[in-house]
């Protein structure tokens, strides 16, 4: 287990992870599939249908000691939310849910400016590219 929040974190987890990502990264390529990843948080796309490729992407996972998450796993073919980013074809946004949350009398100051930058954040990226 790589410990959350150190500066380190992220190399760690990169030189942990790059035989499977290589191993990925072939199969991907085979089948027309965009792989990324976020420390530990892999996503696949496609613009087709690559349910049975799943299978085998699941199994480089296992086969290498690491769990997957039945809770953070999912197919979808609309919009999603990787990462705290809602992802859609050539588009990503802030999620609904999170401007929302806005409004919840409860949040503290330092709570709505983590949001109010969270949402300027993705505001500038999104412009930016």
């Amino acid at each position: 287990m790589v410990p959350q929040g150190a500066p380190t974190s992220t190399s760690i987890a990169n030189l942990v992870f790059h035989p499977i990502d290589q191993k990925l990264i072939k199969v991907c390529e085979k089948s027309n599939i965009t792989y990324s990843r976020f420390i530990d948080d892999l996503t696949f796309s496609s613009k087709e249908d690559f349910k049975n490729i799943i299978p085998e992407l699941l199994k480089i996972i296992v086969d290498s000691s690491f769990r997957i998450s039945a809770k953070k796993t999912f197919y979808k073919t609309r919009k999603v939310v990787i990462t705290g980013v809602e992802v859609g074809v050539n588009s990503f946004n802030v999620p609904k849910k999170v401007i929302t949350k806005l409004n919840d009398q409860n949040l503290s100051q330092q709570q709505i400016n983590g949001i109010n930058g969270y949402i300027e954040y993705i505001e500038k990226v999104r412009k930016d590219k």
